[in-house]
C-alpha cells in the first residue's frame, strides 16, 4: 500500500509542477485571501474541501484486527509552522443533508457533559438474561472509553446515567452469564451527544453492530469483546447504518430490512435473521454439545487463532464470509428469528437494496466527504428514454436533495461522475454530448444545455487529479478533455496513438491518466477492435504509455489504480482481469466467478473489487499487496468465494465503490439484460454491508485508507497552504495586517484554526472559536506563537 506520510508528501510535491513553462504555486496562495468568499470560476484549490460534511474529521485509526494491513496505523506529526489535519471540513451528525443539524427521530436536544439516563433491557433468544454487566462506551477516533456501567436485574432491565461526551458514538455491551464461552452482546445506540433514551440489547442488534462497524472493532486488553473505535466519518457512517437496520429502542430490525425492495424480495432480512440464530448457539448453549466452541473454531482464520469470544467470531466471519459457511450454517438448532434462511448461503454477506430516489438504470456513482451518494441514470420511464435526472442518497441510504434532480443540462448520464475537492458533482452526459455540475446541495451549477467545451462527444468516465483538474473520456471521438482546475473554460482536449473509443479513466499516485477503450459497445453488441488498449498520459495530456494490451484481454471497460502504481482493469468479453504496472507491464488474471466483468475499485487495503454484468455478482481479488490477503492468496487470487458474492438484491452491475465505512456498493444497471431488446433500467443501488477496508471520498487519485495525510502552512502575510488531504478554511491572505502573522494552530477536532499576529491578534477559520486576543493592547515584546 506505501507509506500514507509518503503519499501525502509526494502530492505536495506534485502541487509544484510547470504548467506551460512557469512554476504552478499551491492552489492555497491563490485562494488564501478569500475569507468566506463566493463561488469561483477561474481558480479551484486542491485538497481543500469545501463541501459541508456532517461528521468529524479523525486524527488517527489503528488498523482493524485480524485482517488490517500494519502501515494503517501509520501517524502524521507537526512541525514548528505545520498544522495536521484530514480530510473532512465542517462536523453535523449524520442524516441530513446540505446545512448540518441533527438527525431526525427520537433522539432529544445535543447535551454535552450533562448527566443523560439511558435504560433498556438484555434478552437471549426472547428471554430476559438477569445478572448481566452492561457497559456504556464513546468511541472516537482516538479509543473507546467507558462511561458508565451497570446491572440487569431479574426482568433482564437495567438503567444508568452517564455524563455525555461532545464527539463520537456511544455504543453498549452486554454479558450473557450463562453463556458456554465467553459472550456479549452489542447494541449501537448512536452520536454521543445526543441521549438516546433506550436501547434492546439481544442476538439481532448484536449482529447489526458487528456487521456494519465491522471495519472499527479493535483488540481489547481487558476483554475478549473488542473495542470499537476509529476515524469519522466512517464511524459515524457506520453507527447511522446499524441505526437504519435496527431499532434501538426495541432490538428490532427496522422496515428498511422488513419492507421492499428488501424484506421477501431478497435474503438480506433472513441472512440476518439466520446470523442472529447461530449467534444463540453460545448466547443459549443450544445444540450438540460443544457447539458454541466449534463455532469459535470454524471462525476462525486460521487453526491456531481461534478467537476467545462469540462476538470476535461473529466479526471473523463478517470479515471473511465465505469460510467455513456451510459448515457454520449447519451449526443453527433453534431459530426463534425469523424468517431464517432455508439453505446455506456462499458467504455470509448482507446486501441491502436502496430503490428510493428515482433511479433507472443507475450507471456509476461517487461519495461526498460527508457519505452522500450521487448516482448517474440512464433512463427515465417509460422503457429507455434517455435520464434526466441524477439521484442522491444520504450516507444510509434515503433520498435526499430532493432526489432525483434534474437541470444543469441534465440528459442521459451513463458511467461518467465525479467530485471535486470543492465537493462540486460532475456528470457526464453520453445522450447529450455534454458535462453537468451540481453543487453539494444539489444545486445546478452548469448551464441548461450543459457544459460542451472541449469537444465533448458521448461523455463515459469521468475522474477529477490531485489538482482539482476534471478528466473526460470521450467515447463519441476517441478523445480525452481536461478542465483545467475545474474550469469548463480552460479546457483541453487529447488524442493518443491506438486511443479508441475511450470508455473510463482513472488517476495514479503520479497524477498520470489511464484511459481504457478500444471498441464500440454495447451491452450487447460491439464494433471495431475487440482487443482493446490502455493509454497513459501525463499532466500536459502527452502520452506516456500508450497501446498496452494485456495478453488475454478483449474489451477493457473499468479501471482503478492502486497506491502502489498499478492500475486494474475489468475485461468485459473475455471474462478476465489485468494488472499494469507503472512501467506498462501487464498481468492478466481469470475473474473467477464473473462473466462481464465491468467495474473496478481499489479498498484501503489495495484488494480489488470487480463487477459482474452478465453474471450479476460482485467479486474481491486479492492486490498488489498480497499481506493484506487471507493466507494462501496471492496477488490476483479470488478472496470471494468461487461463485462470487452474490445475491437476489444484484441484477445486471456496472459500478463498484467502497465508501469510508467500508461498505461495498455496486449499481443495478439494467434487469433482464439476456432479453435485450426487452431489458429495461435497474432500479437500485445496493450497499454490502462492512465488508471492504475503508476509503477516503472523495477519491483523487488511488484510494487511500485513513489516516489521511496532510499539512499546512502559514505565511507572514496571513496566506494559508494546504498539502495532501489537509482542508483548507480560509486565511487572511491578501488582507492589510497591522503586524505579521507568526503562528497558526488546529482546533482539537483539525475541523478549524486560529493564525496569531506579532501583536497579538488572533484570526479564527472553519470551527475555531474566536475567545479574544491582545490584539491593540501594548505589549513588552511581539507575541511568537499560538498553542491550541
Amino acid at each position: 500500500m506505501g507509506n500514507p506520510e509518503h503519499v501525502g508528501h509526494a502530492a505536495a510535491r506534485a502541487d509544484r509542477r510547470i504548467i506551460g513553462g512557469s512554476t504552478h504555486r499551491p492552489a492555497g496562495d491563490l485562494r488564501r485571501a478569500s475569507l468566506g468568499a463566493g463561488r469561483r470560476r477561474t481558480v479551484r484549490a486542491p485538497s481543500r474541501l469545501a463541501a459541508p460534511s456532517r461528521l468529524a474529521a479523525p486524527s488517527r485509526l489503528a488498523a482493524p484486527s485480524r485482517l488490517a494491513a500494519p502501515s494503517r496505523l501509520a501517524a502524521r506529526s507537526l512541525a514548528a509552522i505545520v498544522l495536521a489535519a484530514t480530510a473532512v471540513t465542517l462536523a453535523a451528525p449524520v442524516g441530513t443533508s446540505g446545512a448540518a443539524g441533527a438527525p431526525t427521530g427520537s433522539h432529544l436536544l445535543p447535551c454535552n457533559g450533562c448527566e443523560v439516563p439511558l435504560s433498556g433491557e438484555v434478552t437471549v433468544a426472547g428471554s430476559p438474561v438477569a445478572g448481566s454487566q452492561v457497559i456504556v462506551f464513546n468511541a472516537t477516533s482516538a479509543g473507546a472509553v467507558a462511561l458508565a456501567r451497570t446491572t440487569t436485574s431479574g426482568s433482564g432491565t437495567f438503567s444508568l446515567s452517564y455524563g455525555a461526551p461532545s464527539t463520537g458514538e456511544l455504543y453498549v455491551t452486554a454479558s450473557v452469564p450463562e453463556a458456554p464461552s465467553p459472550t456479549d452482546l452489542l447494541g449501537v445506540v448512536g452520536p454521543a451527544s445526543l441521549p438516546a433514551g433506550t436501547v434492546t440489547l439481544d442476538e439481532l442488534s448484536t449482529v447489526g453492530a458487528v456487521w456494519t462497524l465491522d471495519q472499527f472493532f479493535h483488540a481489547s486488553p481487558t476483554s475478549a469483546t473488542p473495542a470499537v473505535y476509529g476515524p469519522s466519518p466512517g464511524l459515524g457512517i457506520a453507527a447511522a447504518t446499524d441505526q437504519s437496520l435496527v431499532d434501538t429502542a426495541t432490538g428490532t430490525l427496522t422496515p428498511v430490512m422488513t419492507d421492499a425492495p428488501n424484506g421477501p424480495a431478497t435474503e438480506a432480512q433472513a441472512t440476518f435473521d439466520a446470523l442472529a440464530n447461530l449467534l444463540v448457539v453460545c448466547t443459549s448453549g443450544t445444540g450438540t454439545p460443544g457447539s458454541c466452541a466449534r463455532l469459535l473454531a470454524l471462525a476462525s482464520p486460521s487453526p491456531t487463532d481461534a478467537p476467545v469470544g462469540a462476538v470476535q467470531a461473529l466479526i471473523d466471519v463478517a470479515r471473511d464470509p465465505s469460510h467455513n459457511a456451510a459448515a457454520l450454517y449447519g451449526l443453527i438448532a433453534a431459530t426463534p428469528y425469523r424468517p431464517t434462511l432455508v439453505t446455506s448461503p456462499t458467504a455470509w454477506i448482507i446486501a441491502v437494496k436502496h430503490a428510493a430516489g428515482g433511479f433507472d438504470a443507475p450507471g456509476n456513482m461517487a461519495f461526498q466527504a460527508n457519505g452522500d451518494i450521487w448516482s448517474t441514470n440512464n433512463f427515465q420511464p417509460p422503457g429507455t428514454t434517455t435520464g434526466l435526472g441524477v439521484s442522491v442518497l444520504g450516507p444510509t441510504g434515503q433520498p435526499i436533495l430532493g432526489s432525483p434532480l434534474s437541470g444543469g443540462g441534465v440528459d442521459g448520464t451513463g458511467f461518467g461522475v465525479a467530485i471535486d475537492q470543492h465537493g462540486d458533482v460532475w456528470f457526464g452526459n453520453y445522450h447529450g454530448n455534454s458535462i453537468s455540475e451540481f453543487s453539494p446541495a444539489g444545486v445546478p451549477l452548469s448551464p441548461p444545455g450543459g457544459y460542451t467545451n472541449g469537444g465533448i462527444d458521448k461523455p463515459q468516465g469521468m475522474a477529477v487529479d490531485q489538482f482539482g483538474n476534471v478528466w473526460i473520456a470521450n467515447y463519441g471521438n476517441n478523445s480525452v478533455t481536461e478542465y483545467v482546475g475545474g474550469d469548463p473554460a480552460r479546457a483541453r482536449s487529447f488524442t493518443a496513438p491506438g486511443m479508441t473509443y475511450p470508455f473510463d479513466v482513472a488517476v495514479d499516485s503520479q497524477g498520470r491518466i489511464w484511459v481504457t477503450g478500444g471498441s464500440a459497445f454495447t451491452a450487447f453488441e460491439h464494433t471495431g477492435d475487440l482487443q482493446g488498449t490502455v493509454t497513459v498520459l501525463n499532466q500536459q495530456g502527452v502520452p506516456v504509455l500508450s497501446g498496452i494490451a494485456p495478453a488475454g484481454s478483449r474489451r477493457p471497460l473499468g479501471i482503478a489504480t492502486d497506491r502502489a502504481g498499478n492500475a486494474w482493469i475489468a475485461n468485459f468479453e473475455s471474462a478476465n482481469f489485468s494488472e499494469v504496472g507503472p512501467s506498462g507491464a501487464s498481468t492478466t488474471f481469470p475473474s473467477t466467478g464473473l462473466t462481464g466483468p465491468w467495474g473496478v475499485a481499489t479498498d484501503g487495503n489495495g484488494n480489488v473489487w470487480i463487477a459482474g454484468f452478465a453474471s450479476a455478482n460482485l467479486a474481491e481479488y486479492c492486490g498488489a499487496t498480497s499481506q493484506s490477503c487471507p493466507a494462501g492468496v496471492s496477488v490476483g487470487g479470488a478472496i470471494s468465494p468461487p461463485t462470487g458474492y452474490t445475491s437476489a438484491a444484484f441484477s445486471n452491475l456496472t459500478a463498484v465503490h467502497i465508501d469510508q465505512s467500508g461498505n461495498v456498493w455496486v449499481a443495478d444497471n439494467i434487469v433482464n439484460a439476456a432479453n435485450y431488446p426487452d431489458y429495461s433500467g435497474g432500479e437500485a443501488l445496493v450497499e454490502i454491508l462492512g465488508l471492504a477496508a475503508p476509503v477516503r471520498a472523495p477519491q483523487f487519485g488511488p484510494a487511500q485508507s485513513p489516516p489521511y495525510p496532510g499539512y499546512t502552512e502559514v505565511a507572514a502575510d496571513g496566506g494559508v497552504f494546504s498539502f495532501g488531504d489537509a482542508p483548507f478554511y480560509g486565511s487572511m491572505g491578501g488582507t492589510r495586517l497591522n503586524a505579521p502573522i507568526v503562528g497558526i494552530a488546529a482546533t482539537p477536532d483539525g475541523r478549524g484554526y486560529w493564525e496569531v499576529a506579532a501583536d497579538g491578534g488572533v484570526f479564527s477559520f472553519g470551527d475555531a472559536p474566536f475567545l479574544g486576543s491582545m490584539g491593540g493592547t501594548r505589549l513588552n515584546a511581539p507575541i511568537v506563537g499560538i498553542a491550541g
